[in-house]
Parts: structure tokens; sequence; C-alpha cells
């Protein structure tokens, strides 16, 4: 997940205000379920935050490069181990 840069189109992101590395906050969703070996991330839908002006939101990328059940619980694991 360290390499996710997702391309997003300037104007969707406009009413959010300028966005800056510096300002700028991406979340991505989980899911746990009770089983956790099978967690995931969705990548297709990550939300946009403008720190400063502290409007956000949802965006669904129309690429197939990300996927809605990234599975992370190996990555994690492994992630725990090396620490």
């Amino acid at each position: 997940l360290a390499d996710y840069n997702p391309i997003i189109e300037d104007e969707v992101l406009l009413p959010l205000g300028e966005l800056t590395e510096e300002n700028v906050i991406i979340l991505l969703t989980l899911s746990v379920p009770a089983d956790i070996t099978k967690m995931s991330a969705n990548l297709k839908a990550p939300l946009i935050i403008n720190a400063d002006t502290k409007k956000g939101c949802q965006i669904i990328l129309d690429s197939d490069e990300y996927q809605v059940k990234f599975p992370v619980y190996e990555i994690l694991s492994k992630k725990k181990a090396g620490e």
C-alpha cells in the first residue's frame, strides 16, 4: 500500500478547496470480519479530505487498477514480524 497513488480528475476535487501534499488526507475503508485473515481494504473508493477546509468526499475510481477487496492481513503480518 506504500505505492497507493490513485489518479483523480482535478474537477472532481474542486469543491474541497486547494489540495497540497501538506493538507491532503487519503483514507481507505477496511472490512474486518470475524476471521481477521480475510481483512480487506477498499482501494477502489478512497476518501479524500482537505485538512485545511475540513471538506471531504469519497471517490469511486474508474480504473481497474485497484481492488474493492484488497487483502491486507498478510501485509500487516509481515510488517509486524519485521518490526
